[in-house]
């Protein structure tokens, strides 16, 4: 079997307090070291499988998920030949092509 081109989809939450709201997704998925990020005026942070998102304007808000891949022109392709409409991006972001 072919390896897939979607490699996590991230739960995003919204939080008003990145710092103080670290803590419990650190307990629920017992990981200690959550991948921190700055883009524009946002606050992120990956913990598990879940986003936080600090800053988030009503635009971003809109957004239930984010799907990490391997090859962001395959999603470009792949969406094109369906017939669908790239809402935004791809372009780049503080950890890579979005």
């Amino acid at each position: 079997m072919s390896e897939g081109n979607v490699i996590r989809v991230l739960a995003r939450i919204y939080v008003d307090d990145l710092a103080g709201s670290l803590p419990l997704y650190e307990q629920s998925t017992g990981q200690s070291s959550p991948h921190t990020f700055t883009f524009g005026a946002t606050r992120l942070a990956r913990v598990g499988d879940f986003l936080l998102i600090e800053g988030a304007d009503a635009r971003v808000r809109s957004h239930a998920a984010t799907i990490a891949v391997r090859d962001v022109a395959e999603v470009v392709a792949a969406v094109t030949k369906a017939g669908g409409q790239l809402l935004e991006g791809p372009a780049e972001g503080p950890n890579g092509p979005r």
